[in-house]
């Protein structure tokens, strides 16, 4: 399972790779689209173009519903349709309106689809490592200036999805004896979320098992008085049972 996966993951790359005139649609830390990078005004038309790079081929109803939804079914369609001329206009080959669904065009591609499928390579296969690390590393927000309701969704969304990712790489990292990547991802984890237990507690494995007892001791006690001053909650009992470090180091690092 595990070949297979990353050999699919493989071929994935270079067919996109090779994609002659292929266009990207940028979603992470910004939108753009091509070499434009249009203001993400709130009635911006490319929101079509996000939302098409997000959610795949979609019924032409549910996008203007979705998009315009303070609108009559008439007057988002309508919306709908001019935006989607709009857009055909400035980036053509970008949408492909031909069809019932409207989708991306076969010559179009979004950033977050990679983010998506190494992630979630990360969290099907147990032994699978990815060659890029700094693709899961890198604090990459999903349109950050958007506020509709169906992008914040589908950024909570992603964010948890690249916690579980960093999370099970940091533990597998640090079973393979990669000591110091396993740390960095489990640092990655802990900074999106400081308050993340699993990823609090890698982070004392990895201090240990490099045989820094000092900065794992800093650590646990540094977020055991954060839980205690913003949840009013005492330390998980896999905290409490890093009192004695030393002796515990053994059990955490198993």
């Amino acid at each position: 399972m595990a070949r297979s996966l990353m050999q699919s993951i493989a071929r994935e790359r270079i067919t996109g790779q090779n994609r002659t005139g292929a266009v990207m649609v940028r979603l992470l830390d910004g939108f753009g689209a091509g070499s434009l990078v249009p203001s993400p005004t709130p009635g911006s038309v490319w929101r079509v173009a996000a939302y098409l790079a997000l959610y795949g081929p979609t019924a032409r109803h549910r996008v203007a519903g979705e998009l315009w939804p303070d609108a009559t079914q008439e007057r988002a369609l309508g919306s709908l349709r001019s935006g989607v001329w709009r857009i055909q206009r400035e980036l053509p080959g970008l949408i492909d309106a031909r069809r019932a669904l409207l989708s991306l065009t076969d010559r179009a591609a979004a950033d977050v689809d990679e983010f998506v499928e190494v992630a979630r390579a990360v969290l099907e296969c147990d032994t699978y490592v990815p060659a890029d690390g700094s693709l899961l590393l890198r604090h990459s927000e999903l349109l950050p200036d958007w506020h509709d309701e169906w992008i914040v969704v589908e950024r909570e969304r992603l964010r948890q999805l690249r916690l579980d990712a960093l999370d099970a790489l940091a533990g597998r990292l640090l079973a393979r004896g990669s000591f110091g990547l396993g740390l960095q991802n489990a640092l990655a984890a802990l900074g999106t979320d400081p308050l993340r237990e699993s990823s609090c507690q890698r982070v004392i494995q990895a201090y240990l098992l490099q045989g820094n007892t000092v900065q794992a001791r800093r650590h646990y006690e540094f977020h055991a008085t954060r839980f205690r001053n913003e949840l009013g909650v005492e330390p998980a009992p896999f905290r409490a049972a890093l009192v004695n470090l030393p002796e515990s180091a053994r059990a955490l690092a198993g």
